[in-house]
């Protein structure tokens, strides 16, 4: 019993001794396919943040001083750029018939009218 255990135990030892070399060399395909894919990743976004997508003012100023544009379109240009820069307002607040409430406060004294059933007479409906 003992001998037989021991053949056991010597076996999983082979097989550990066999199967170790694979297991490392797996870790390391893991870490140079990480290592791969965070420098591709940095390299990409870098690359957008450096793309622009259209002038700032910055650019306007430049194209203004080497005579590119002129002062009335590089003028032009900015207050359209800052124009689309202002937040747009809501629909609410266009509307001059609504007052303006603030969260918290409470909504306006005029009493809603009670709901009624189909059924109920109404006052004009009380002869009949």
């Amino acid at each position: 019993m003992i001998t037989c255990f021991a053949q056991t135990s010597q076996g999983a030892d082979r097989l550990f001794a066999d199967i170790l070399p694979w297991l490392g060399l797996l870790v390391v395909i893991i870490l140079l396919g990480g290592g791969l894919a965070l420098f591709l990743r940095r390299r990409l976004s870098t690359i957008r943040e450096d793309e622009a997508l259209g002038f700032t003012l910055a650019d306007l100023r430049k194209m203004r001083d080497s005579g590119e544009i002129s002062e009335v379109e590089f003028t032009s240009a900015k207050t359209r750029m800052l124009g689309a820069l202002k937040p747009v307002k809501p629909a609410d607040e266009s509307n001059p018939t609504r007052s303006k409430r603030t969260p918290g406060q409470p909504r306006s004294a005029t009493p809603v009218p009670p709901l009624r059933r189909q059924d109920e007479p109404t006052a004009g409906d009380a002869g009949g």
